[in-house]
C-alpha cells in the first residue's frame, strides 16, 4: 500500500469513527433519558397543525412556513412530515436519531473543512478532540432528547455553511449559490437565522481596506445578503405570549449576555467571560489589520465572521429570553458551545500562522490559550457530571411517568390519568383535546398507541385475569394468561387478523417457564403453517417484557400454548411498530457498545497521527 493510500484510509477511518463517536454518544443519551411521546410544542407545531392536517387532507403550503412563536420553522416541519410519511407513524425518537446524525455529520464537515489548516500532527489530534468534546456530550441535552429541536442544528449548520460558501465563493459561482441557498434555509430554521446573511456583509468589509473596493468587488454579495437580511427581519414575528420572557431592562440583558459568555463556568466568581472571546478577538484584530493585503487566509476570515455571528446569537438570546437575567437554557447551549469551538480554533490558527515565533504576542497568546482551555475543561467537566448525575435520572423518571399517563389515558379513556403533574403538555385539558383527534391518535408512536385487539376464537386455561400476583395488570391493553391453570394444558386461539401496514408487531410477555415451555406463535389463517414464533430476548419472568416479530404479509392467527405443568405465560394484544421505529429502537439499544467501539477506533487514529503515520506527499499538505 502506497503512502497516499495509507493516508486516504487513515482519514476515512478517522472521519467514520469521529461521526460514530458523536452519533452514538447522542443515541446513548436518547436511549437512557428520552421518550418517544411528543413533548410540549410538538403537539401543536407538528401534531395538530401539520400531521393531523396532512392526515385529514387539509394541509396547505402556507402551513409549512407559518409562524411558530418568533420563528418560521419550515425545515423542522418538512423533516417531521418526511419522517412520518416514510415511517408510517409519528415517532419523535426517530426525529432525535435524525437530529443526532445531522449534528454528527456537520461536525465531520467542520473537520474536513479545517484539515488543510493543520500544519502539524498534534494540531489534527487536538482539533479533532475539540470537535468531539463540543459535539458529543449532552451539554445541550434538551436538543438531544427532543426531536422538535432540529431547528437548533439547522440554525448552526446552514448559518455557518452559508457564511463560508458566500465569502469564499466567487459571486454567482456554484459555491456562492450553495451559500445563498444555505443562508435562505437558515432564515427558515429559527428567527435569528438572518444573522448569517448580515455577518457576510461584515466579512466583505474585512476583505478590502477601502469601502469603494468593497462595493466594486462584492456588490452582488452585498445586495443579496442585504435582501436576505431584510427578508429575515420582516418574516420574524413577535409572540404576545412571550413578552414576559424578554429582558425587562438593560441589567437583565447584560446579565444574560454575560452568563452566556461565562458558561460553562457557572459556579465560580472568576470573571471568565472576559477571556471567553479573547482567542477570537486576537484573530479578528489580525484580520482587520491585514484587510486588503490578501495575506489573511479565507478560511480564517470565515472563523472571524462566524465569531461575529455567534455574538449576535448570544445578544438575541439575552434580549428574547433575558427576563431576570437567567443562565442560558439547555436548548441554547449548542450555539454557545459552537462559539467555544470557534474560539478554540481561532487560537489554534492564530498561534500557528500569525503570531511571530518567539514574539511577545505569541507567548502571551499561548499563556492565555492555556488558561482559557483549563477554564473550559473544568467547566465542561462540571456541567457534564451534573447532567449525568442529576438531569439524567430526573428526565428518565419524568418521561417514564409522562409516557405511562398518556398510554393509560388512551387505553382507558379516563381523563384522570392526565391530571398528574408530569404530562407532555402544559395544559391537561388541551392535551385531552389533542388526544381525541382520531387522525392524530392513528399516527402516535408505538409506546402509547392503542393495541390491535384480537377476537378470541378458542380459550382453554387462558383468561384475562391469568396473571401471577407478581405481575401488574396492563391497563393500556388486554392480556391473557394461564397462571390459574398451572397444572393443566392451556391453549388460546384468535380469529384471523388482517395484517396491519406496520413492519413489526410488539407483544408484552410475562411468565415463568423452563426452556421450551409455553409458546406464542403466529399461524396462517387455515392453521396449516406456522409463520413466526414470538421469542422473548430473555427467559420469561413475572414482569412484562417486550418482544417483537415481523408482521406477516397474509392474514394470520395468534396461537398461545402452555402444555408444561407448573409453567405459565401471559401475553398482551399486539401493537403496531413500523420498520423505521423498530430499527431506531434497535440502534439506540446498541448505542453504548457502538460508542465504545468508535471511540477505540478514533483513539487508534489519534495514536497513528501522533506518531506521524500519514502521507507526506504534496497533495496531503496543500491547503485549500
Amino acid at each position: 500500500m502506497t503512502a497516499r493510500s495509507r493516508s486516504t484510509l487513515h482519514h476515512l477511518l478517522l472521519l467514520g469513527t469521529l461521526f460514530g463517536v458523536i452519533f452514538f454518544c447522542k443515541l446513548w443519551v436518547i436511549k437512557s433519558w428520552s421518550s418517544s411521546v411528543p413533548f410540549w410544542d410538538q403537539w401543536d407545531a407538528e401534531g395538530l397543525y401539520l400531521l393531523n392536517a396532512w392526515k385529514e387532507g387539509t394541509l396547505r403550503w402556507s402551513d409549512f412556513y407559518s409562524a411558530h412563536n418568533e420563528h418560521r420553522i419550515l425545515l423542522t416541519r418538512v423533516t417531521a412530515l418526511l419522517l412520518t410519511s416514510l415511517n408510517g407513524q409519528w415517532d419523535p425518537r426517530m426525529e432525535m436519531v435524525y437530529n443526532a446524525a445531522v449534528h454528527a455529520l456537520f461536525a465531520v464537515l467542520v473537520w474536513v473543512w479545517l484539515r488543510p489548516r493543520f500544519t502539524r500532527s498534534w494540531h489534527l489530534v487536538v482539533a479533532t478532540l475539540a470537535i468531539v468534546v463540543a459535539a458529543a456530550p449532552p451539554h445541550a441535552w434538551q436538543n438531544v432528547i427532543n426531536g422538535f429541536h432540529s431547528q437548533q442544528y439547522y440554525l448552526i449548520a446552514f448559518g455557518l455553511i452559508g457564511i463560508d460558501a458566500t465569502l469564499r465563493g466567487r459571486a454567482l459561482s456554484g459555491q456562492w449559490w450553495c451559500g445563498v441557498i444555505s443562508l435562505l434555509l437558515g432564515i427558515f430554521s429559527m428567527g435569528t437565522g438572518f444573522f448569517a446573511a448580515a455577518v457576510v456583509i461584515v466579512g466583505c468589509l474585512l476583505k478590502e481596506r477601502r469601502v469603494t473596493d468593497v462595493i466594486r468587488r462584492h456588490a452582488i454579495t452585498l445586495v443579496t445578503c442585504g435582501l436576505l437580511t431584510l427578508a429575515g427581519v420582516l418574516l420574524r414575528q413577535v409572540h404576545p405570549g412571550h413578552e414576559g420572557l424578554v429582558a425587562q431592562s438593560f441589567r437583565d440583558f447584560f446579565l444574560t449576555f454575560w452568563r452566556a459568555l461565562q458558561w460553562p463556568l457557572m459556579d465560580t466568581s472568576l470573571p471568565f467571560g472576559i477571556l471567553a472571546y479573547l482567542p477570537w478577538l486576537m484573530l479578528a484584530v489580525t484580520a482587520w489589520r491585514k484587510r486588503g493585503e490578501g495575506t489573511f487566509h479565507p478560511k480564517d476570515l470565515v472563523l472571524v465572521v462566524a465569531g461575529v455571528w455567534q455574538l449576535l446569537q448570544i445578544a438575541a438570546l439575552a434580549y428574547a429570553r433575558g427576563a431576570g437575567g437567567p443562565w442560558p437554557g439547555p436548548r441554547y447551549v449548542d450555539t454557545i458551545v459552537t462559539g467555544i469551538l470557534i474560539n478554540f480554533l481561532s487560537a489554534l490558527v492564530y498561534c500557528s500562522h500569525y503570531a511571530q515565533a518567539g514574539g511577545i504576542l505569541r507567548r502571551v497568546g499561548q499563556v492565555v490559550f492555556v488558561v482559557w482551555c483549563t477554564g473550559i475543561a473544568i467547566g465542561l467537566s462540571f456541567t457534564l457530571r451534573w447532567a449525568v448525575q442529576n438531569d439524567g435520572p430526573w428526565l428518565r423518571e419524568y418521561f417514564a411517568e409522562m409516557e405511562h399517563s398518556v398510554r393509560l389515558y388512551l387505553g382507558t379513556g379516563d381523563a384522570a390519568w392526565l391530571r398528574g403533574p408530569r404530562i407532555p403538555y402544559p395544559d391537561a385539558s388541551i392535551l385531552e383535546q389533542r388526544l381525541k383527534l382520531k387522525s392524530l391518535v392513528e399516527l402516535l408512536p408505538t409506546a402509547v398507541r392503542p393495541a390491535l385487539i384480537p377476537i378470541e376464537e378458542k380459550s382453554v386455561g387462558f383468561s384475562s385475569k391469568g396473571l401471577s400476583p407478581q405481575s401488574h395488570p396492563l391497563v393500556s391493553a388486554p392480556t391473557w394468561g394461564s397462571y390459574q391453570s398451572l397444572e393443566q394444558p392451556s391453549e388460546w386461539l384468535s380469529q384471523p387478523i388482517s395484517p396491519p401496514p406496520s413492519g413489526f408487531l410488539k407483544f408484552e410477555l410475562a411468565g415463568e417457564a423452563p426452556s421450551g415451555g409455553p409458546t406464542l406463535e403466529l399461524w396462517s389463517e387455515d392453521l396449516k403453517s406456522r409463520i413466526a414464533i414470538v421469542t422473548p430476548a430473555k427467559p420469561l419472568q413475572p414482569t412484562w417484557r417486550a418482544s417483537y416479530v415481523s408482521t406477516p404479509n397474509q392474514p394470520f392467527r395468534i396461537v398461545a400454548k402452555d402444555k408444561i405443568p407448573g409453567a405459565w405465560m401471559a401475553f398482551s394484544a399486539p401493537v403496531e411498530m413500523p420498520t423505521g421505529s423498530y430499527w431506531t429502537y434497535r440502534l439506540t439499544q446498541h448505542a453504548p457498545l457502538a460508542f465504545w467501539i468508535c471511540l477505540s477506533g478514533l483513539t487508534g487514529c489519534w495514536i497513528a497521527t501522533a506518531f506521524g503515520i500519514r502521507s507526506l506527499d504534496k497533495f496531503d499538505r496543500t491547503p485549500s
